[in-house]
């Protein structure tokens, strides 16, 4: 079981839908900016890419997916990495750089075409990176052309706290909460279902014990599978019925145990 981004395999829980109809809605009326935030796991870049999927396909959009966003440290990284993603020339200075960007936003607008950001790991940038989803944000032809959907661990609210004339102009924040264990099992059966799998991967016993130790972080259920399945290949032992037995699901939680153990001595 795959934890690549993989979009057959995105699984489009009951918040994922919640969130994606109130950012299209957002969009649809013009707001601009959306900042989407949660703890590290929780499934914010597949948000993303749910997103992304729905838009890109569309003639009448030009999206844009930047997935290390963490990299800009000043509002010329950010400017400049658009041009570049874009395909457009290098420009010296940032006045320079903004022209040549905005003329770009401008022909798209003549084409009736908006154009869609969408900036993950945003916990990492630098406060002045915002500037520049201010300035896109105010950018206007006979209506807003471009909207930009932010993603990040909670630091994420300590940047806009330096940049409140940006925070202001964010319509939707919504924060991401781990999954409960129906919910959970609900993801697991859907992509075993996609893997070609028919019959149940594991009992409500063993899942509970999945579930407790990975706090319903998406990320580390999708993980501790694959660590399961990585067994079974081991131990040449499918179970009955195909059902994984509960000392192969035992040896994997042990693995993953050990493995937030090493990460927490490491942080």
């Amino acid at each position: 079981m795959s934890s690549a981004p993989i979009p057959v395999f995105f699984y489009i829980s009951d918040e994922y839908k919640e969130i994606i109809k109130r950012v299209d809605r957002s969009i649809q009326n013009s707001e601009g900016v959306a900042v989407l935030d949660g703890p590290f796991g929780i499934g914010k870049s597949t948000l993303l890419r749910m997103i992304h999927e729905l838009y890109n396909p569309k003639k009448e959009w030009e999206t844009l997916f930047v997935n290390s966003a963490a990299s800009y440290s000043s509002e010329v990284d950010i400017v400049t990495d658009l041009l570049r993603r874009f395909d457009l020339p290098s420009r010296k200075g940032l006045t320079s750089q903004y022209a040549e960007l905005e003329s770009f936003i401008s022909k798209n607008a003549r084409e009736g075409k908006s154009i869609l950001i969408l900036l993950d790991e945003c916990h990492g940038i630098d406060a002045r990176v915002l500037d520049c989803v201010q300035r896109l944000y105010n950018f206007e032809y006979s209506k807003r052309i471009v909207y930009t959907i932010l993603a990040g661990e909670p630091e994420i609210q300590k940047k806009f706290s330096h940049k409140p004339a940006v925070r202001s102009r964010v319509n939707v924040w919504r924060q991401l909460f781990p999954m409960d264990v129906k919910e959970s099992l609900k993801m697991v059966d859907f992509r075993c279902m996609v893997a070609g799998r028919k019959n149940p991967f594991m009992d409500e016993i063993s899942f509970s014990n999945v579930f407790a130790i990975s706090r319903g972080l998406p990320r580390y259920i999708i993980q501790i599978c694959s660590d399961i399945i990585n067994v079974v290949s081991e131990t040449s032992n499918p179970g009955k019925g195909n059902t994984i037995p509960n000392k192969v699901v035992e040896i994997a939680l042990n693995r993953f145990d050990s493995f937030l153990q090493i990460n927490a001595m490491e942080e």
